[in-house]
């Protein structure tokens, strides 16, 4: 995840019952007051992010018992704010001047191409988990403690110890891998790792060939190549493109007729921060774990799954009246008393701005 960015606000208000709504085709909106929403303090927080109080937001989103109660969208001149990062060369723009992978150009970030898709970046990560759930719960995955060398050619794979050869697709899942890696750095460091890999050729062979430097499972660590290893992983064991297969069996079933996926410099998908997809969709791929994996009466992803990467959202957000969170801001921001489940943010929330 690049930290600088401003990310799409999504407030989603975390409550369910059995008079919800399924926003399959669309959402329905109605009043904050006919959800029992304070309708004066959605507008002070509107006029706080119109202001720029807390920095350049995009948009806000309040959902409540699947219906819209409050939205609102921000606009920024982006070229113009990202003027004098675009001049200044770094990791984050230097080896892909005009392309995707320059995080200062307008054309790509926040926005895809002009367009109302919003850069995922890392919530990326909790997609490709989603879609891994779904691929699980229709037995299309392999078992989650299979051995990650298991599905590469060990001959062309460096640094191989016993440790490497220990690594599970669950350590993945978990950034839990044992990888020397290093993306507590600034993504303008030359020693970032994330940024060294978004700068190579090949992602998977660059995440592979690391050296170890922990024993898997033992110790957490924020690693975007991991997640591009479970991209790979995913079109070996499957057969199957994962973009292509989340639309198929994730986004087509919810109704998302619109996104845009990045792929990496060899044509693997970005599964670790390409996904571009609307705030209401997004939205729609929450609800869908706040309804236990369950969709208009279709087991979408299993229960097992939904409650294994899930938290508790009454223990995060212990505001009675709106408990709300900048899902595009989870999960980069990492310290030691937060960790990842299955690729969610899990954990204290970070004392950050949006």
């Amino acid at each position: 995840m690049k930290p600088f960015l401003t990310l799409l606000l999504l407030l989603s208000l975390i409550s369910s019952n059995a008079q919800d709504k399924w926003p399959t085709q669309a959402w329905t909106k109605t009043s904050p007051e006919k959800l029992n929403l304070n309708a004066d303090s959605l507008v002070a927080l509107d006029r706080d992010f119109a202001a720029g109080k807390y920095g350049n937001v995009d948009g806000m989103l309040i959902i409540r018992h699947g219906q819209i109660a409050y939205e609102a969208s921000y606009s920024h001149n982006y070229a113009e704010l990202y003027k004098q990062e675009a001049i200044e060369k770094s990791g984050l723009n230097a080896t892909d001047p005009t392309g995707p992978y320059n995080y200062f150009s307008a054309w790509w970030h926040p926005f895809y191409h002009g367009s109302k898709l919003h850069t995922l970046q890392s919530v990326s990560k909790t997609i490709t988990s989603m879609i891994i759930g779904v691929a699980v719960t229709r037995k299309d995955f392999p078992d989650l403690d299979t051995p990650v060398l298991s599905f590469f050619d060990t001959t062309a794979v460096k640094n191989i110890d016993a440790r490497k050869r220990r690594m599970t697709i669950r350590h993945l899942l978990t950034m839990t891998a044992g990888f020397d890696w290093h993306e507590d750095l600034p993504y303008s460091d030359p020693n970032n790792s994330c940024s060294n890999m978004e700068a190579s050729f090949d992602w998977v062979k660059f995440t592979i060939d690391f050296p170890m430097s922990d024993e898997p499972g033992k110790e957490f660590n924020y690693n975007s190549g991991a997640t591009e290893l479970l991209a790979y992983i995913f079109r070996v064991a499957t057969g199957s493109d994962i973009e292509e297969y989340a639309v198929k069996h994730l986004f087509e079933p919810l109704g998302i007729n619109n996104h845009f996926w990045k792929r990496a410099p060899y044509g693997l998908v970005d599964s670790e921060g390409g996904v571009y997809l609307e705030k209401s969709d997004l939205a729609k791929l929450f609800y869908l774990f706040l309804k236990n994996g369950k969709w208009e009466g279709q087991q979408i992803i299993s229960t097992d799954w939904v409650q294994t990467v899930g938290f508790s959202l009454h223990q995060i957000w212990p505001q009675p009246w709106l408990r709300l969170q900048v899902v595009a801001e989870l999960l980069w921001q990492q310290t030691r008393r937060s960790y990842l489940g299955r690729q969610w943010f899990r954990g204290p929330i970070p004392d950050r701005n949006p």
